[in-house]
């Protein structure tokens, strides 16, 4: 895991960054706490997709488990035994997903998808596509997204 939020202090954009999310968090009444370092991503990312593709259902709940995970314990989220345990919370069949995880095919969805991503300028996460034409990336206010979803309807069929 890269070790990103171990700011010195000297290092305030890092330490401005977190206090931002540490803010949005707040704001929105959500717990944050997260581990000292940024996790690789490919494993939760084809984890989420496989549960999108194969539990539908339980998509939502999931993906909330991992950001849970995460960003209020402190949980090291490229760790397959947290994957698995976020599975148990929400109802998700544990060894089908931990199955998926080894198969090639699964990760290669995510390399995929993170491919045409790119091939339209998206070089992270999070970023919206709105209306299949404009991209908002990072976290934003709601005020940003009100803003785009006025400027599309102004765009129209152009």
């Amino acid at each position: 895991m890269g070790e990103l939020f171990n700011a010195t202090p000297d290092d305030s954009r890092i330490r401005s960054y977190l206090a931002r999310l540490e803010r949005l968090a707040d704001d929105a009444g959500l717990a944050f706490n997260p581990p000292d370092s940024v996790p690789r991503t490919l494993l939760p990312l084809a984890a989420s997709e496989w549960v999108r593709t194969n539990a539908g259902d339980r998509f939502t709940d999931f993906h909330l488990g991992l950001f849970h995970a995460y960003w209020a314990q402190g949980r090291d989220i490229e760790q397959t035994s947290v994957i698995a345990d976020v599975a148990d919370q929400t109802q998700v069949d544990r060894h089908m997903l931990v199955t998926a995880l080894d198969d090639e095919a699964t990760i290669r969805t995510v390399h995929t998808s993170t491919q045409q991503a790119q091939s339209i300028g998206i070089g992270g996460t999070p970023y919206f596509l709105l209306g299949g034409r404009l991209i908002i990336g990072g976290a934003q206010p709601r005020e940003v997204f009100d803003r785009a979803i006025d400027r599309l309807a102004t765009l129209g069929d152009e």
